[in-house]
């Protein structure tokens, strides 16, 4: 009987995977989302020419050591078309790709405590 009750080691040994899924899953959103912006803002470019960077080709994400996920625009020049210059206005696609995700973050939540609750069974 005294097995049973106590489910707290099944509860915390779900939380490491549950969050690093978690933590993935949002940043591929957040990824998805930037790029959707992207799209939106008409700010991929029809330049082939060899070494040309496509700014959204450079959206990803990439894990860090604490075990949390850094979303990146690798193009030297991103940070141009998202907040402007004296020449161009802003066309912001990072803060509206990042805000689309909120949902995400929610939705991962709810997932994480539906998997504690499953092992608490």
């Amino acid at each position: 009987m005294a097995d049973t009750f106590n489910l707290f080691q099944a509860i915390a040994n779900t939380l490491p995977d549950a969050v690093k899924q978690a933590n993935e899953d949002v940043a591929n959103k957040a990824v998805d989302n930037i790029k959707a912006h992207i799209l939106i803002n008409g700010q991929v470019s029809d330049n082939d020419e060899p070494g040309h960077v496509h700014m959204i080709d450079t959206v990803h994400a990439e894990p860090v050591s604490d075990g949390t996920q850094k979303v990146i625009v690798g193009a030297p020049y991103a940070a141009y078309p998202n907040y402007g210059t004296v020449h161009q206005p802003p066309k912001p696609f990072f803060e509206p790709g990042l805000q689309d995700t909120q949902d995400a973050i929610e939705n991962v939540l709810v997932d994480i405590i539906n998997q504690m609750a499953k092992a608490g069974r």
